[in-house]
């Protein structure tokens, strides 16, 4: 059993650093976009998915752990997470359940970190979208439509210019 707890802190270890990792990139990725710098924003969203891809081998890796430790435990695997596997071991291994919580809590910021991080970026790149969009349509001339009351050359038009109505009558 406590090779697998300390396979597992390996695991989270690694996890924790994909995450750094991420939280990187973010960074980088948000100084590119207030920049305009393409190439960069797109080296990141390459770099971004290789880091996802490293947290999902990493959480494979996890649950395999986990549903041994479980079995080994007597405890089903649906009930077994971090918080309650540290309490299950902490009495026969206290240095690892002290690494196991301390590498939780880390993990739980850097994940909140890269999500608030995520979520600015979003917000950061749906602004520049919409001035792009207000630019382009100022440019084009599509920003306001054109006023029906002014002729081209600055003339007030008469409300009475188009169609007529003849009487017969008269």
């Amino acid at each position: 059993m406590e090779n697998r707890l300390s396979d597992l802190l390996k695991i989270l270890q690694k996890q924790l650093a994909h995450y750094r990792q991420l939280s990187d990139l973010l960074r980088t990725e948000r100084e590119a976009v207030a920049e305009a710098k393409l190439s960069v924003i797109q080296d990141c969203v390459f770099a971004k998915e290789s880091a996802i891809d490293g947290i999902r081998q990493r959480e494979h890796e996890r649950l395999r752990i986990l549903g041994e430790l479980a079995f080994e435990l007597k405890i089903p695997i649906k009930n077994l997470n971090l918080n309650q596997l540290v309490l299950e071991v902490q009495g026969r291994f206290p240095k690892l359940s002290e690494q196991l919580r301390s590498v939780q809590v880390a993990l739980q910021l850097m994940v909140q970190k890269a999500h608030d991080q995520n979520l600015y970026n979003k917000g950061l790149l749906e602004k520049s979208l919409m001035h792009f969009h207000q630019m382009k349509r100022n440019v084009l001339g599509e920003a306001e439509e054109k006023s029906q009351t002014y002729s081209s050359t600055g003339q007030q038009r008469s409300p009475g210019q188009g169609a007529r109505l003849l009487s017969k009558e008269g």
